[in-house]
């Protein structure tokens, strides 16, 4: 009998496989997001101009895009697996500054990264659901959209050959502005219970108010309320920033090294009114490892170009934002907003009506007073005027409730039925 080594039967087998043309099957592992990125860019060239050569200086050293496209190569490709959706418009923020036309953060489904011969991982990435975020630089809106490698790639060539435009998707904002506030959070483990308490009205407030025994206050949805009134803030200074330049300045992540470099910012502000919006000094109770994330959430905000939205869908982000677990927590309850209009409708009958809600909440019933006295006037045939709104907000409508959470919120959203007027208080 002849003798047969090992490797010599696993060569005899590896041929017999080539033979069936199913050798490829040998090649098995886990993909890596370039190996996938390879197939989506191969696939994006069949209908549009791709390069990969570019890069760009950083802060960090140099960074280069995963593909540049276009005619000009002004568009940027950033490729991330799912579910860090975040860290790619981090780097689409940086990427904004260099006054390219738009950049797709593509994201790869984790299913992908699963060990599996060669041939099977392609044939799965051609019919994997890959999602995309497309921002620009341009009065175009984002657009978020997903699909197999054919069809985003498809949509992202009408993008730059066309120049398409989208409605906004609110819950998808909201959703990337929810992400951005769990990466602060997160840094917040350290904050003690104290600086909480200060934070949303002192000891009194969960003592007395909210009839939490000691040592069971809700730490956990505190901290992320927490993290969600700074957003707040930085999302609205952003508004402002934007709306009135002359008055303020705007965010600079290169600028802040420290939380106070931050507050600096908010204190302009203070100093000509919004003090439920920004008399919150969160900044001054937050640990040093956090400032980290809050910039990342300040570039997320900024990539996501909220200036342009409508004030009212701004106002529905806002109102929608914070997670009810969040709101429970700090009494910030809402009242449904058909509710609202209906309660508006019967008890507001003339544009010079006044209103207050002593206990108004996130301000549901403000802005709903607001929209019908709005209304009123427009009927009558008058033009809605800043003065109007002026007048609106600061004699015609009032609110009060016992919660400083629930007025910074109310705020918030009056404030966005017209955010470009200056008010004096």
């Amino acid at each position: 009998m002849i003798g047969i080594s090992n490797n010599e039967l696993v060569m005899s087998f590896d041929r017999s496989l080539d033979a069936f043309g199913i050798g490829s099957f040998k090649t098995r592992g886990h993909a890596t997001e370039s190996t996938i990125l390879d197939l989506f860019k191969e696939e994006l060239a069949k209908k549009v101009k791709v390069l990969t050569q570019l890069s760009y200086p950083q802060l960090s050293g140099r960074k280069q895009p995963d593909a540049t496209i276009g005619e000009k190569q002004d568009y940027f490709i950033e490729a991330e697996w799912e579910g860090n959706e975040a860290k790619g418009l981090v780097q689409a923020a940086r990427y904004q500054r260099l006054g390219c036309e738009g950049i797709f953060v593509v994201m790869f489904p984790n299913r992908l990264r699963r060990s599996m011969p060669r041939p099977v991982l392609l044939r799965q990435a051609q019919n994997a659901k890959i999602s995309v975020i497309a921002i620009f630089n341009d009065e175009r809106s984002q657009d978020f959209f997903s699909g197999t490698i054919d069809e985003v790639t498809t949509r992202i060539s009408i993008h730059v050959l066309k120049e398409i435009h989208v409605e906004i998707k609110t819950a998808n904002i909201i959703s990337i502005i929810r992400k951005a506030v769990e990466y602060i959070s997160a840094a917040l483990a350290g904050v003690t219970e104290q600086n909480l308490d200060e934070i949303f009205g002192g000891k009194s407030v969960f003592d007395n108010i909210l009839q939490y025994e000691e040592k069971s206050y809700p730490l956990k949805e505190m901290r992320k309320g927490a993290a969600y009134l700074l957003v707040n803030q930085i999302l609205f200074y952003h508004l402002l920033s934007k709306a009135r330049p002359n008055d303020f300045e705007e965010l600079n992540e290169d600028k802040i090294h420290s939380f106070e470099e931050l507050q600096v910012y908010f204190d302009k502000v203070l100093k000509i009114d919004y003090r439920p919006t920004f008399g919150f000094r969160i900044t001054t109770k937050l640990p040093e490892e956090a400032l980290d994330p809050v910039k990342e959430a300040l570039n997320i905000i900024k990539v996501l170009q909220p200036e342009r939205i409508k004030h009212d869908i701004m106002g529905k982000i806002f109102h929608e934002l914070i997670p009810f677990e969040v709101r429970k927590a700090v009494a910030a309850f809402y009242t449904n907003n058909e509710a609202g209009a209906l309660l508006a409708k019967l008890s507001i009958q003339t544009p010079a009506d006044k209103v207050i809600d002593l206990a108004c909440g996130s301000g549901t019933l403000l802005v709903c007073a607001y929209q019908r006295k709005r209304e009123l006037m427009q009927a009558e045939g008058k033009t809605f005027t800043p003065q109007d709104h002026m007048r609106f907000l600061e004699r015609d409508i009032t609110g009060v409730d016992v919660m400083p959470f629930a007025a910074h919120l109310a705020l918030y959203i009056c404030h966005c039925k017209n955010r470009f007027t200056k008010l004096s208080g």
